[in-house]
């Protein structure tokens, strides 16, 4: 046994070896093939969608609560009509899912790769039994953006796209005025929250003008005494005013032209006045909806400034910093681009006379190669201490060796064999 181990150590080393990277590297291919182990807790849970464009099952699609991976879409079936989907949960992710839980089809990827994203519910409903189902109405799917473009008639398909494209032109090289932009939409919500809140509370202010015109009628009822001093005091006001007859004649005379005046500016601004109402009829829908709009806008900014402080900000400036050294890249890129396109024109002209086949009896060149390699390992097979030796044999008939008259020297080194293979053959000499 000593001996045998020392004559083959080296190879049960080698074996050994082989055997633990064979191991590793199906370990990694079960791996990257989503492999599920028998032995990790999982549960099912079906949900019922009205359609699944862009899902594909088992490909690893995602089952996402709440942006976090909790399982997979194992299956996708058809019953009567509706999209059934199989959701494959760990338990150690997502230990319960509840009888109130909803499903959404959102876009993975740019592509419509779908995920499902799975809002489990809460107590007090009960817990949902394992398979159990999602119904249609718990359960929504994206609408398609070219359904919605669809919906559009042609010119107002052209002037979105002519609007995109000019919003994409304006935008361009606007990074630092963006960023500003951006910085000054949290006060201006704030002011834009208040004003709208002062328009909310209009009828509550109504409410509380009526209220108090009420409540001053009462007291004046009850102050006579003081209306009739108040009436005592304008008598009294106006014979002053009787005093001041110079001044109001001068105030009389200067009227005429102020009330022209004032009539030229009311006739300008009827047209104004005849466009207000429209207008703010128009704008009544929008100011209805913009204390939501600006409760948005105020999450919004608060949940984006820190990013845009942090993150963003120092993006933009790193890659402003790169902005010359990616030019100047790009300038030599443009400059070697003809060439690498001729020469990536000439691969695929080259590779496209070796591999092209017409799938009938034609056979591309490659197919012969396993041929070629077999014929040359035939002809070179054979070989000596000097190298290969190239396999050949010839073969005449005697008729063609006598129709030849210039082998007289190669005749007659051969002649004592010629009269045993070839009877007629002699010496041309």
């Amino acid at each position: 046994m000593k001996r045998a181990v020392r004559t083959y150590w080296i190879s049960a080393c080698v074996i050994v070896v082989f055997a633990v990277l064979s191991s590793v590297l199906g370990i990694y291919i079960l791996g990257q093939q989503r492999f599920q182990s028998p032995f990790a807790a999982r549960y099912q849970v079906r949900v019922e969608f009205s359609a699944t464009p862009g899902l594909d099952p088992g490909l690893g699609q995602p089952a996402d609560v709440a942006g976090v991976p909790v399982g997979e879409i194992s299956a996708a079936t058809l019953v009567d009509g509706r999209a059934l989907v199989t959701l494959s949960i760990e338990r150690s992710q997502l230990p319960h899912v509840y009888v109130n839980a909803t499903a959404q089809l959102v876009p993975d990827t740019p592509l419509d790769d779908l995920e499902v994203d799975l809002n489990p519910g809460s107590p007090p409903a009960a817990v949902l039994a394992d398979d159990a189902l999602i119904p249609i109405g718990e359960s929504t799917v994206p609408v398609p953006v070219d359904s919605l473009l669809d919906a559009l008639d042609g010119d107002t398909r052209t002037y979105l796209a002519s609007l995109i494209s000019a919003t994409g032109y304006g935008v361009g090289g606007r990074g630092p005025d963006l960023r500003a932009l951006l910085e000054q939409i949290g006060p201006t919500a704030r002011q834009i929250r208040e004003l709208a809140g002062a328009l909310a509370s209009r009828r509550v202010a109504l409410a509380q003008v009526v209220h108090s015109l009420s409540v001053l009628a009462v007291a004046a009822g009850n102050r006579q005494n003081a209306i009739r001093q108040v009436v005592s005091a304008g008598s009294r006001t106006l014979q002053v005013l009787a005093g001041q007859d110079a001044a109001l004649q001068q105030a009389l005379s200067l009227l005429p032209g102020t009330l022209a005046d004032t009539d030229g500016a009311l006739a300008s601004a009827t047209g104004f006045a005849q466009q207000l109402r429209p207008t703010l009829i128009a704008l009544q829908p929008a100011v209805q909806r913009l204390p939501a709009a600006l409760a948005g806008t105020e999450r919004l900014a608060s949940v984006a400034t820190p990013n845009l402080r942090d993150v963003i900000r120092p993006l933009v400036t790193q890659a402003n910093l790169s902005l010359p050294a990616v030019a100047t890249s790009v300038r030599h890129l443009d400059a070697v681009t003809p060439d690498l396109d001729n020469a990536f024109r000439v691969l695929q002209y080259l590779f496209d006379e070796l591999f092209y086949s017409d799938g009938g009896r034609s056979r591309s060149y490659a197919f012969y190669a396993a041929w070629a390699q077999h014929n040359g390992n035939s002809v070179l097979g054979t070989g000596d201490a000097q190298g290969q030796v190239i396999r050949s044999a010839l073969i005449v008939s005697c008729s063609e060796l006598n129709d030849i008259p210039d082998l007289t020297g190669l005749i007659d080194g051969i002649a004592a064999l010629l009269p045993s293979i070839c009877p007629q053959t002699g010496s041309a000499g």
